[in-house]
């Protein structure tokens, strides 16, 4: 099976031919109104620059690099890197919902349409 991480427009492939670059694990953590992320660990003799905002497609679902990789260093050629990518409602975490004027208290009803405006 490829393993491909989206880098804008180019995929970065985690098994490469030469055995330069292997996806060693991969855990998905799913739990109901609680976290949504995979965790890898790739193994390379190379350096490799993961950016902030790279994605990964597993199940349907594209999750999405949204923390620096760590790397430790074994060896000049051993590197091994354990990247979080995490799913579509880590992308809601800092956003700001404002409530209109007219509200009392914390609470509200409008329709769709109403929300959306």
């Amino acid at each position: 099976m490829d393993y491909k991480i989206k880098q804008g427009e180019n995929y970065l492939y985690l098994n490469s031919q030469n055995g330069a670059r292997a996806l060693v694990s991969a855990e998905q953590s799913v739990k109901l109104c609680g976290e949504d992320t995979i965790t890898m660990m790739v193994h390379s003799a190379q350096p490799i620059t993961f950016n902030l905002g790279d994605t990964f497609d597993c199940f349907g679902t594209t999750y999405t690099l949204n923390q620096v990789p760590s790397c430790v260093i074994n060896a000049p050629n051993n590197l091994d890197y354990t990247l979080v990518f995490e799913g579509l409602q880590y992308r809601l975490i800092d956003k700001i919902f404002l409530m209109p004027a007219n509200t009392k208290g914390d609470n509200i009803m409008l329709t769709l349409t109403g929300f959306m405006a």
